[in-house]
């Protein structure tokens, strides 16, 4: 087998000459304007989603805080009735936090009712909104959504160092750990 020459030419690259030098230091400069770019246009660490589900995910937030304004700051200070505070517990895997999302979500179901027209001798009447369980596993499953994807991750920018401790995800598997599957499996 023959050794590869290298021609003391240039290089021949569709039809034109182009130095082999010359052509390394353009490819040096193209990367580094990349570089640049990439520098003051980082990367999403969450997926674009559909503006319906993006709607829904602000739904459940709101939801939520309303909760955390109407009810929990009636059972008085020692509640930490913030809702951002309450979702930092959630990440830390608190046991306290778990308890106020599944009394969130309870009453979500208690007191999603709505008044609708009637064919019956009454024109209205109050119909639950939410009627099984895959209703309020798709608000949970929102709600942490939203939250892993709008503050929390202000929160890892903020300090990279600790991206572990400020992350939420919901699974649908029957299998899992975490404060987020253990308020999933309390619904189911």
């Amino acid at each position: 087998m023959s050794a590869i020459s290298i021609p003391a030419e240039p290089w021949r690259f569709a039809g034109g000459r182009v130095w082999l030098d010359e052509f390394v230091e353009q490819s040096h400069d193209d990367t580094l304007q990349y570089l640049e770019g990439c520098a003051s246009d980082p990367i999403e660490d969450s997926r674009k989603v559909h503006r319906k589900a993006e709607a829904y995910r602000k739904y459940a937030r709101r939801l939520w805080n309303m909760f955390c304004k109407i009810v929990l700051s009636k059972v008085g200070p020692s509640a930490a009735s913030d809702p951002e505070t309450i979702v930092l517990d959630l990440c830390a895997n608190r046991p306290s936090a778990e308890d106020k999302f599944r009394a969130f979500l309870r009453h979500h179901v208690k007191t999603s009712m709505q008044l609708r027209p009637s064919l019956g001798p009454e024109e209205y009447e109050w119909v639950r909104e939410v009627e099984s369980a895959i209703t309020v596993t798709e608000l949970w499953k929102a709600l942490v959504r939203d939250f892993d994807s709008g503050f929390l991750q202000i929160k890892r920018r903020e300090e990279p160092e600790k991206t572990s401790s400020y992350s939420l995800k919901f699974t649908d598997t029957s299998q899992g750990s975490g404060s987020v599957w253990k308020v999933s499996k309390s619904q189911r």
